[in-house]
């Protein structure tokens, strides 16, 4: 089982359980990824969009610290923000792009996430990756492929934000995680 399905688990992680999916350079890394600024004004214009509809149509925010909170986020759905944007003609990615975006910046506000574009992703609703480094180990969310899940009613946001913050204490030590790689390596020699 790898990190990512491990934090969708209800057992807590250990570093003996956590098994590495990838080891990468940073040359690697900057030939793949390429950091989306967050001054971009794409984050910004998304937020607006989202508060814009909580105000046209009198809606309280569940959660009144932040816009682009995950729940906030799945009640726009809830309240009809989708239907609103189709009726505005909007394309299905098109909505996902300002939800993925909104859910991106709190991420990234809240956690310290940054948000890349993949030069070469494994699937194309992989484009966008949030990765979370800390200090050499790096988690990574697709919020794209997860806003698709949210809404086709397949998960929320909220489960994955109460998922995340109870797992980013949890990453494991990169030093455990090298001498456990290179003990395995020693033994698969014996």
């Amino acid at each position: 089982m790898n990190f990512f399905d491990k934090i969708f688990s209800k057992n807590k992680l250990t570093s003996q359980e956590t098994k590495i999916k990838s080891v990468f350079t940073d040359e690697y890394f900057d030939r793949q990824y390429k950091e989306l600024d967050s001054d971009n004004p794409i984050f910004e214009d998304s937020i607006v969009m989202i508060n814009g509809y909580f105000q046209v149509n009198n809606i309280t925010r569940k959660n009144s610290d932040s816009t682009n909170h995950p729940i906030n986020l799945d009640q726009v759905l809830n309240e009809g923000f989708y239907e609103f944007c189709k009726s505005m003609d909007m394309e299905d990615k098109q909505i996902g792009m300002i939800l993925s975006f909104c859910f991106s910046n709190y991420f990234m506000e809240k956690f310290a996430f940054k948000l890349y574009k993949d030069n070469e992703p494994e699937s194309p609703l992989r484009f966008l990756t949030l990765k979370y480094n800390k200090d050499g180990i790096v988690m990574s969310l697709y919020p794209f492929e997860y806003t698709l899940k949210v809404l086709n009613k397949e998960a929320t946001y909220e489960n994955l934000y109460l998922k995340i913050q109870s797992q980013l204490n949890q990453l494991p030590n990169k030093d455990e995680v090298l001498n456990e790689l290179l003990s395995d390596i020693k033994n698969k020699k014996k």
